[in-house]
């Protein structure tokens, strides 16, 4: 599979709250990311994320608990499946969050979205995201890159979504097979075949 070492971080001078693990998932209360990140696929993401209270899924990382009043102020850039803004694959509930850093997606396999690459069966309510979304990959959207067989409520973009080189790209989710309800989208969309 994918297996790389290449993580790259940098922080300004704010605190970073760090966060338990919790063994079938976790809970992030708030957490704030001020600069930037980017990565390749790699187990070290992992420790970043219980170190600095963030989730990621690069390939294989998932929020299967619940986050709630969280937000990302820093710009991501990576690698792998799923890239977001506060958490790459979300299989359960995100609310009241939001995404205001660049999201920028560099593999060709990879779904991305500003505040989760893909929403799996998860519920999302109450999230905007005002940061462009730039990717090659296969799905880029505002919120979600594909919304799978999951629930978006009241929900925004005003962020810039570039998806040059993409399959499907949208303001608010590239692809639905799911619910979305009460949401807009102001930004400017480009892209997609």
């Amino acid at each position: 599979g994918r297996l790389h070492t290449e993580v790259h971080a940098s922080f300004a001078s704010e605190k970073v709250k760090k966060m338990p693990a919790v063994k079938n998932g976790f809970k992030i209360e708030i957490f704030n990311v001020p600069t930037s990140w980017s990565w390749r696929c790699s187990p070290i993401t992992l420790l970043f994320s219980f170190l600095f209270g963030i989730a990621f899924q690069p390939s294989a990382w998932y929020n299967n608990g619940s986050i709630k009043n969280s937000f990302n102020n820093g710009n991501v850039t990576g690698y792998g499946d799923y890239l977001g803004g506060i958490v790459g694959e979300n299989i359960k509930d995100i609310f009241d969050s939001y995404n205001k850093g660049e999201i920028k997606g560099k593999g060709y396999d990879t779904v991305t979205g500003g505040i989760t690459g893909i929403n799996d069966s998860g519920n999302i309510n109450n999230v905007y995201n005002s940061g462009i979304v730039d990717s090659m990959g296969y799905n880029v959207g505002g919120i979600v890159g594909q919304n799978y067989s999951g629930t978006l409520s009241n929900a925004y973009n005003t962020g810039t979504i570039n998806g040059n080189g993409s399959e499907y790209v949208g303001g608010i989710a590239a692809i639905n097979d799911g619910e979305i309800k009460n949401v807009y989208n102001i930004g400017k969309v480009s892209g997609g075949d």
